[in-house]
């Protein structure tokens, strides 16, 4: 008898540890949410609590997204969204531990996990299927950086993908290649197929550019509300996103090269900001580190170069001005039969011969 009470009364405080999280998250207390869902899932994850009278959907996904967020009992909170069948409406695409069906990474080569086990591709599986993926992911990636992701015309798909195909014909292979690539992923719904467009279903994919470009829109926010910490954390966890550009080691194709080059240029543009933030705190190494991850991306970003080139004469280095300097009239001449900016070069002289 004593243990049932005792069993009734954690459950008991566990539905209202929770409820006091959800009024402090109401509140916008973030210091309190965060306070009373630590012991609320904690809780949870010793008991095992799944299913239990008084569920709310309208208390526990935001709570849960909360909790994925802020990385509390994360194992616990995975199997209780996959328990629970908790799709949000809104997904948190810039959660990118939150339990989704199917994840795509992007940035670098294309890779796929199902349920969180890679796909691993034969050689029988057809190509073209392949191709519609990252098709779809591609043209629609400039409306996934607003949205959470980019539906695509059947139309501008088959224009891209069977240019020489007319009608009935480009139709049927759409249909084809798009069936097949549901049986490769193994998630029906994870492709939408409606008046005309095609999308990933954001409900149960995540796809990493998403994330990237959502985490950039969310640091650039908390920047204009003067939340400088919170906006160089956000542009830190997008910058260890980036593995490489996008399809990166994969054939190269006319409509990957626009999004590539953008998302490349917002990385840089990242870093850039990141460096000149550790330069502001006079902490050099760090800038220099930003600095020589974007010149690995790009080794054509001369601004990164002029940055490096004075970082490493405040600590001293000498040398190392030299050797970037070096660098930098290498990289160029070989890529373009060019020497460096006359604003590099005014940068260079002026440090080392002044």
């Amino acid at each position: 008898m004593t243990k049932m009470t005792n069993k009734k009364n954690t459950l008991t405080d566990f539905m209202s540890l929770s409820a006091k999280a959800q009024f402090a998250f109401d509140r916008g207390e973030d210091k309190k949410t965060t306070k009373y869902l630590r012991k609320a899932m904690a809780l949870g994850s010793k008991h095992g609590y799944f299913n239990f009278q008084m569920w709310r959907p309208d208390v526990m996904v935001p709570l849960c997204m909360k909790a994925m967020a802020e990385g509390i009992e994360v194992d616990y909170v995975r199997e209780l969204i996959r328990k629970r069948n908790i799709f949000p409406e809104n997904p948190p695409m810039d959660i990118n531990n939150w339990p989704w069906p199917l994840k795509i990474y992007t940035l670098g080569r294309l890779s796929l996990f199902k349920d969180g086990k890679l796909i691993q591709f034969s050689r029988k599986v057809p190509q073209k299927p392949i191709a519609l993926l990252k098709a779809l992911i591609a043209l629609g990636a400039k409306d996934a950086s607003r949205v959470a992701s980019g539906a695509v015309s059947e139309s501008k798909i088959r224009d891209v993908l069977w240019p020489d195909a007319e009608g009935d014909a480009s139709y049927n292979t759409l249909t084809t290649n798009l069936n097949r690539l549901r049986q490769v992923i193994g998630i029906e719904k994870a492709i939408l197929f409606q008046k005309g467009r095609i999308e990933l279903n954001p409900r149960y994919c995540w796809v990493d550019i998403w994330s990237f470009e959502r985490l950039l829109d969310q640091a650039y926010s908390t920047k204009r509300d003067g939340d400088k910490k919170k906006h160089v954390q956000l542009l830190e966890k997008a910058v260890e996103m980036y593995h490489g550009d996008f399809l990166d080691g994969e054939e190269e194709e006319f409509w990957t090269i626009s999004p590539s080059e953008r998302l490349r240029n917002k990385f840089i543009r990242c870093l850039s900001k990141l460096g000149s933030y550790r330069e502001e705190n006079r902490q050099f190494e760090k800038a220099i580190d930003y600095y020589n991850k974007g010149i690995e991306v790009y080794d054509l970003a001369e601004e990164l170069y002029q940055r490096l080139i004075i970082c490493y004469y405040r600590i001293g280095c000498n040398a190392d001005v030299v050797g970037v300097y070096k660098r930098l009239e290498k990289v160029l001449s070989a890529a373009s039969g060019i020497t460096p900016s006359q604003k590099t070069k005014q940068i260079f002289k002026r440090l080392l011969y002044k």
